[in-house]
């Protein structure tokens, strides 16, 4: 299924994500979801930048971790206490405890411990007026995100590369690219909002 929202994609080394084994032999996955006042990798024609204090009063009790963004590989949720975020200076650490299972050992684990995976997304929703548009030379722009009101999802993204396309974003105006995220935005509450209530069923 495919998650229709805002994705922030850093620089792979401003968003590691690494493999601990623990004691008992299960593991936990620490890594950075969001970085404040950097720029994102480019995405199509724009940056992203997170503003140091977008998320607060951001919701993020109903939070999940989910390998590449995909919902049916949940890794951990904040409600089960199996992630954990701390909200410092530089940005959004989480830590994520994934089921101890063959299947999340070699579709998550291993490629994280060989450096095939180094890098970290999460999933959020911008409230009318948390964002700001700058042009810069070269008719690239730079999207200032001020709020963020709530934070869906994060975890170890294998490939950083935008969920649109970046010639499918490009082809689109200004005016329509802003109107398209919002019901992008839109569409991805809904569809977690019943996401959790099956959780709870």
């Amino acid at each position: 299924m495919e998650l229709l929202t805002d994705a922030s994609f850093l620089p792979q080394d401003l968003s590691e994500v690494r493999a601990m084994q623990n004691e008992d032999g299960s593991w936990k996955i620490p890594g950075r979801a969001i970085v404040f006042n950097q720029r994102s990798r480019k995405l199509g024609w724009f940056y992203e930048i997170i503003d140091s204090r977008a998320l607060e009063g951001a919701r993020m009790e109903n939070a999940i971790s989910c390998w590449n963004h995909n919902t049916s590989h949940i890794l951990g949720t904040v409600r089960n206490q199996t992630t954990s975020y701390t909200i410092t200076a530089e940005g959004l650490d989480y830590e994520t405890l994934p089921p101890n299972n063959q299947t999340t050992n070699d579709i998550v684990i291993s490629p994280i411990l060989r450096r095939d995976v180094t890098g970290s997304s999460f999933m959020f929703h911008v409230p009318r007026k948390g964002e700001e548009w700058v042009e810069e030379e070269g008719g690239i722009y730079v999207r200032y995100v001020t709020k963020i009101d709530e934070v869906f999802e994060w975890g170890p993204v294998s490939m950083a590369a935008y969920l649109n396309s970046s010639s499918e974003v490009a082809k689109r105006s200004f005016d329509e690219f802003i109107q398209l995220k919002k019901l992008q935005e839109i569409s991805y509450r809904s569809q977690f909002v019943k996401m959790q209530r099956q959780l709870l069923r």
